[in-house]
């Protein structure tokens, strides 16, 4: 494993995570469902903020499409929110587009949710209890790949 601190995020309102540090590789998923958006990324941020110590991080996530009204809207603020807590605390980014991460993982840009959460158990070891974990636990063995061959958004 790679000595870089990554924290991938696959988010949303079901918001999956995972870690990866010194201590060890850890990964969840937490709800931010309060009725007002406002409060989701509130939430979101102040979340986000605890999961990172004043250390190098990479910071890495699923990109953003635009799915229409509600979907749209939340997924375009929590990449906000990413981008303005890496520039404010100077870690690094990436972000990897949903079909680059399901053929790199699965072989097919089209895996289903089953087939991403195997993915997952076979690049980490680590079996995720739902598919929002499971896309960041394939999202932090994409960026660890990566990392040397790519380097990360400036």
């Amino acid at each position: 494993m790679s000595e870089t601190r990554i924290l991938a995020i696959d988010p949303g309102s079901h918001c999956g995570w995972a870690q990866l540090d010194p201590a060890g590789l850890f990964s969840g998923t937490v709800h931010f469902t309060d009725d007002d958006y406002g409060w989701r990324f509130a939430h979101f941020h102040g979340w986000l903020k605890t999961r990172l110590s004043c250390d190098e991080w990479l910071i890495v996530w699923e990109a953003q499409h635009h799915r229409g009204a509600a979907a749209t809207q939340l997924g375009l603020g929590f990449q906000a929110i990413l981008q303005m807590v890496a520039a404010r605390y100077e870690h690094r980014r990436m972000t990897c587009h949903t079909g680059t991460l399901k053929k790199w993982a699965t072989g097919s840009g089209k895996a289903g949710k089953p087939e991403m959460m195997a993915a997952a158990a076979r690049l980490t070891g680590r079996v995720p209890e739902d598919d929002n974990e499971g896309d960041a636990l394939c999202l932090l063995a994409w960026a660890e790949a990566h990392l040397e061959t790519e380097g990360a958004d400036e």
